[in-house]
């Protein structure tokens, strides 16, 4: 339970006040393209039904794509092709990876792509080794963007 907890800070943090109507389902999309929504897993399982209940919260099977953001963990390709092998059976058709850092940091374009997902999402792992990531390649304005144009957010 404390894992979650913190997982939700985090995620906060990285919105930064972006402000989010807790009356909203999850199971349906934001009503305005102003702002998105969360949709907090925790850590341990991903059922199907789960995974399924985000994609349909995001609408992405509907248009637009899915960005795996996968630097929490300590492998990301490997946590990268877990999530998008399953995102795929729920039925995403446009899944995209991006693993950056300071080492590694986004280029305009990949920021852009960021911005512009339907669904962004953030595989478990450690949450300092994540905010460490998207600070250092520059993605934490992205998500922010995303979210303030409708994307979910979710991890």
């Amino acid at each position: 339970m404390a894992r979650s907890a913190f997982y939700l800070l985090i995620v906060a943090v990285v919105l930064g006040g972006c402000g989010q109507d807790m009356s909203a389902s999850p199971e349906a999309p934001a009503e305005s393209n102003e702002r998105g929504a969360l949709f907090i897993i925790g850590g341990g399982s991903r059922p199907d039904a789960l995974i399924d209940r985000m994609v349909d919260a995001s609408g992405v099977r509907n248009g637009g794509y899915a960005v795996i953001l996968p630097m929490a963990s300590a492998e990301p390709g490997a946590a990268a092709d877990a999530i998008e092998e399953q995102l795929g059976r729920s039925g995403v058709p446009d899944i995209r990876t991006l693993i950056a850092g300071a080492e590694a940091p986004a280029s305009g374009e990949e920021r852009a792509m960021v911005e512009n997902a339907a669904l962004v999402y953030m595989p478990g792992g450690s949450q300092s080794r994540l905010m460490e990531a998207l600070d250092g390649a520059g993605l934490a304005g992205a998500i922010r963007t995303a979210y303030r144009q409708g994307a979910l957010i979710a991890g």
